[in-house]
C-alpha cells in the first residue's frame, strides 16, 4: 500500500488590497503633518507598507498635487519645504529602489523635477 505525503503548497496566489476611494490621499496628506509633529512612527510605517497598496508615482503624484504651490517669503511654506525635504531623504535613503530602478528612472525624474521646482536651494535633495 502506498503512503499519501501531504505537501503544503508554498505558492498561493497574493491578495491585493484595495482601499476605498481617497484613503491613500488621505494618508499622503498626513504624511507631512504628522512629520512636522515628529511622530515617530506614521511616516516609516507609511514607506514600509504603501507598496501593497499602490506605486510609487501615485504617491508621488499625491504628494506634489497636495504641495503644488508655495507662497513667496511665507515662514510656514518654509517649514513644509523643509518637512517634505527631510521626509524624502529619509525615504531616498531607506528605500532608494523605489527611485532608482536601472529599467525605469520615471520616479526619480519626477523627484528632480519638483525639488528644482519647489524646494530651498540649499535643502534640495
Amino acid at each position: 500500500m502506498e503512503e499519501k505525503v501531504s505537501v503544503p503548497i508554498q505558492d498561493k496566489p497574493h491578495t491585493v488590497t484595495t482601499l476605498e476611494p481617497g484613503v491613500l490621499e488621505k494618508m499622503v496628506n498626513l504624511l507631512v503633518p504628522l512629520h512636522q509633529k515628529q511622530n515617530p512612527f506614521f511616516v516609516p510605517a507609511f514607506l514600509c507598507t504603501y507598496r501593497r497598496l499602490t506605486r510609487t508615482g501615485q504617491v508621488l503624484d499625491l504628494l506634489f498635487n497636495r504641495y503644488a504651490h508655495f507662497q513667496p517669503n511665507c515662514e510656514e511654506d518654509e517649514q513644509v519645504k523643509n518637512t517634505l525635504c527631510s521626509m524624502i531623504a529619509m525615504w531616498l535613503d531607506q528605500y532608494p529602489e523605489d527611485f532608482c530602478q536601472s529599467k525605469d528612472l520615471t520616479n526619480l525624474n519626477k523627484l528632480m523635477a519638483y525639488a528644482l521646482l519647489h524646494m530651498p536651494s540649499d535643502r534640495q535633495v
